[in-house]
């Protein structure tokens, strides 16, 4: 079910919100749309009021210009620096007769090989280079997070139902009522503490759906006391690494 207009509103400082339910909405996420105006999802059980509190609280990220608080993209080219875990990426021209964007991954070196008689920086060619840079850390987040995930629950006693990684840049993980977690690929950039950071909070939610006190306090006790740190940590990181996504959660 999309989002659905509840009301918009004028907030002093900030201008035009429009506030939309969404009955499958945990929380409340702001930002800035394409025409400027300030866009809130709430869930279908909060009050309007919740709603314009949160972008208030939030007013000094949303009263930047939009171009100040966005990241450019990454662009890729022949002296990139790019590294993940596991490999480090290399771009080079392919052979004289090459068509296409090629990849091979060997020995801890992502190579990739572009059409000589074209740019790496030309739009359809970064395309397909972010494609296969994804793809491999789709790889390394197959590996590492399943089994992180496995040990975490197994050390605080939470059980939860399956695992699966995708390629999400909402948010770095969700947990469904049935204790299905989902995982954010892009969560492979982020420091070790701040992966188990996400991981618990998404295992917490197997026992606390929402986000009250007793989530809270039960996060707090996973993360030896540090998850209001931990948090303000994790804001420093955008859920993806590849271009500029500006969502915001409570």
């Amino acid at each position: 079910m999309g989002n659905r207009l509840i009301t918009t509103v004028s907030i002093d400082g900030l201008g035009t919100a429009r506030i939309c339910g969404n009955s499958r909405a945990r929380r409340i996420i702001v930002r800035r749309g394409r025409d400027g105006e300030i866009e809130a999802t709430v869930p279908s059980d909060a009050f309007v009021q919740q709603a314009i509190d949160f972008i208030t609280a939030n007013r000094d990220r949303l009263s930047r210009p939009a171009a100040a608080g966005r990241r450019p993209p990454i662009v890729f080219d022949d002296s990139s620096v790019y590294r993940t875990r596991t490999f480090s990426l290399r771009i080079e021209p392919g052979s004289h007769y090459s068509q296409r964007v090629s990849a091979t991954l060997s020995r801890g070196i992502l190579l990739v090989r572009y059409p000589p008689a074209a740019s790496p920086t030309d739009g359809h060619i970064q395309q397909q280079i972010r494609k296969i840079v994804t793809e491999a850390i789709r790889i390394e987040a197959k590996q590492l997070l399943p089994a992180r995930l496995s040990r975490l629950a197994e050390q605080h006693h939470f059980v939860y139902t399956a695992c699966t990684i995708r390629n999400t840049t909402s948010r770095w993980g969700s947990c469904s009522s049935s204790g299905h977690i989902s995982l954010s690929l892009h969560l492979m950039r982020l420091p070790d503490e701040l992966i188990d950071y996400v991981l618990l909070h998404e295992l917490c939610h197997t026992v606390e759906m929402n986000h009250g006190p007793r989530f809270h306090a039960l996060l707090d006790k996973a993360t030896a006391g540090r998850s209001a740190a931990l948090n303000r940590m994790l804001r420093r990181f955008s859920t993806t690494s590849l271009e500029y996504a500006g969502n915001m959660e409570e």
